[in-house]
Formats: C-alpha cells, structure tokens, sequence
C-alpha cells in the first residue's frame, strides 16, 4: 500500500510537471500567434499598398506612353511643316529667278526705249517701273527668304529638342515599365507572404485548441490522480492503524493465555 502511494505521487508530480509544460506551451503557442496575426496584417497592409502601387505604376506608363505618341505626333508635325517650307523655298526661288530675269528684260527694253527717241518714252516709263517692281520683288523675296530661314532653324531645333525629350520619354517609359514588372512580382510574393501567414495563423490556432483540450485531460488526469493518491493514503493510514490494532490484539492475547496457563498451573 505505501509502494501504490509512493507511485501514485510519483505520477501525480509527473502529470502536473506535464500540466506546466502545457500552460508554458499553450502560453508560447499564443504568444506566437499573437505575434503571426501582426505579421499577417502587415502583409495584407503591404499586399494592399503594392496593390495601388502596381496600380499607380500602369496608370504613369500610360500616362508616358500617350505623352510619347503627342510628342512623336509634335516631331512628325514639324517634319512635315519642314518639307511645306521647303516646297515655299522653291516657289519663292522660282519667283525670285522670275523677277531676276524679268528686271533684265526691263532693262534692255528701257535701253531699247531710249534708244528710239521720243516714241520710245512711255514705254521706257513702263519699262522703268517693271525694272522698279522687279527690285522690290527681289527684295521682299529676299527678306521672306530670310524668314524662311529663321523658321527652318527654328524648326529644326524644335525637332532636335523634341527628339531629345523623346528619348528621355521613351528611357523613363521602359523604366516605368520595368518597374512595374518588379511591383508585379512584388505583389505576387506579398500576396503568398499574406496567405501563408494566413494558413500559419491557422495550424497555430488548431494546434492551441488542441493543446487547450489536452490541458483540460492532463488536469482532469492529475486531479484524479491526486485524489486517488489521498485516498490511497488514507487506505494506508487505516492499514497502519488495523495492523497496530492487531498487533496490540496479539499481545493481549498471548499475555491473557499466559495469566490462564499460570492460574491453572497454581490450581494444580
């Protein structure tokens, strides 16, 4: 009987040594997924945030590419005002070559005019104010030509310029892109980072419950154990106490056997 109580508080220590590495578990198994569904809000934020980022991404190379398309429309513009003005510069040319040989027509016949005398005279008025029309066609062609020139210097640096800004659109447009080919990996890993803290919290949250419900038995067990152990130690209080009581008995008996032998040895 001491041998079953001496086991039975062996296995009630053991039990609720167990019952102490449960709630130190159970206090961990929390502390951890206290600490998951932190982590899982923060991968959803950071999902969500890239989310708008990709977002915003598509939404500037968009905005790149129809700024690329205007100013390629711009260049292509200028290239054909160039030809146009190029296609003036040989009208205004052929006027020019007009009025040169016009003005010398004019001459010989003022020259032809003077020669005839007097009958000549209106015609060599005539002939004078062609000559003077002539001038001032080839100087108003000259001052166009200049205008012309200015505007093709002009054009032509408005083409380089935009060309230049077309290559820095077109760099920032593959860049944009690029970046938002990162985002979209980005994402992608967020997006799994979010649901494996997900399925994480998950598993720690069934593995908590089971643990709570195996606490649950451990102390149910222990509480059992403990009792059976009180009660087994109360069988071995009474089993102490009977033994005393017969051992007692015993040595009544052999002193009352002893007095009976004597008293009739006496009568003899």
């Amino acid at each position: 009987t001491k041998e079953t109580a001496a086991t039975s508080q062996d296995q009630s220590a053991a039990v609720k040594e167990i019952v102490a590495t449960m709630e130190d578990s159970n206090a961990l198994s929390e502390n951890i997924s206290t600490k998951i569904k932190d982590v899982s809000k923060i991968a959803q934020k950071t999902s969500n945030d890239v989310i708008e980022g990709v977002a915003s991404i598509a939404k500037n190379v968009e905005q790149l590419h129809a700024i690329y398309e205007a100013n390629q429309n711009t260049i292509n513009g200028m290239k054909d005002l160039n030809d146009k003005i190029e296609s003036i510069w040989d009208i205004v040319t052929l006027i020019n070559s007009v009025a040169d040989q016009t003005k010398i027509i004019a001459f010989n016949a003022e020259l032809e005019a003077t020669s005839a005398g007097e009958a000549g005279k209106k015609f060599r008025i005539v002939a004078n104010e062609i000559r003077r029309l002539s001038d001032g066609i080839i100087d108003s062609i000259h001052e166009i030509k200049e205008k012309i020139t200015e505007i093709q210097h002009s054009s032509d640096s408005l083409i380089l310029a935009s060309e230049s800004g077309t290559e820095k659109i077109t760099s920032g447009y593959e860049t944009a892109k690029e970046l938002g080919t990162k985002f979209d990996s980005i994402k992608s890993s967020s997006e799994i980072t979010a649901s494996s803290a997900e399925d994480i919290t998950g598993i720690i949250q069934q593995q908590t419950i089971a643990s709570e419900q195996i606490l649950i038995a451990l102390k149910q067990i222990s509480a059992g154990i403990e009792n059976f152990t009180v009660a087994t130690d109360n069988i071995s209080s009474s089993a102490e106490n009977l033994r005393i009581m017969s051992e007692t008995l015993n040595k009544k008996n052999q002193s009352d056997e002893k007095n009976t032998d004597k008293k009739s040895k006496d009568r003899s």
